[in-house]
């Protein structure tokens, strides 16, 4: 929740990159983004607690287990689940790692993930918040 607010993420910067220079960009994540490994479904316990909450009140104990993504959008915290994949990527961005190898891993998880989508939906949620060129 205290986490430092990241400066505006400004999209045009990167329009005029070659798909080559694309690749080799670091997803820099918020300060408060994280991935919660764990034996229990985490982001069912929590989305059902949520007071926006709606349909059955139930959590399945037996799913095994799964990781949560718990991110910031400007002014709450939020939590969703997250695919194998999805805690690929993340770790991939928070140790620095450029697209390409962020997607390598990843697609070894799950070779049908979606950069597109991933990418669309966490810079809209702040859980991507800018993107930097090696050694930049």
């Amino acid at each position: 929740h205290y986490a430092a607010d990241p400066a505006s993420f400004d999209a045009a910067s990167l329009a005029g990159l070659t798909p080559e220079a694309q690749l080799q960009l670091r997803p820099q994540l918020h300060p408060a983004c994280r991935i919660l490994h764990s034996e229990y479904p985490l982001a069912r316990i929590w989305q059902v607690h949520q007071d926006a909450a709606e349909g059955e009140f139930d959590v399945d104990f037996s799913a095994g287990a799964s990781h949560a993504l718990v991110y910031r959008p400007p002014f709450r915290v939020a939590g969703a689940p997250a695919s194998d994949s999805d805690a690929a990527f993340t770790a991939a961005g928070r140790e620095g790692r450029p697209l390409a190898a962020a997607l390598v891993a990843a697609q070894a998880c799950d070779a049908s993930f979606d950069l597109g989508r991933a990418l669309n939906e966490w810079v809209a949620s702040s859980v991507i918040v800018n993107f930097k060129l090696n050694g930049g």
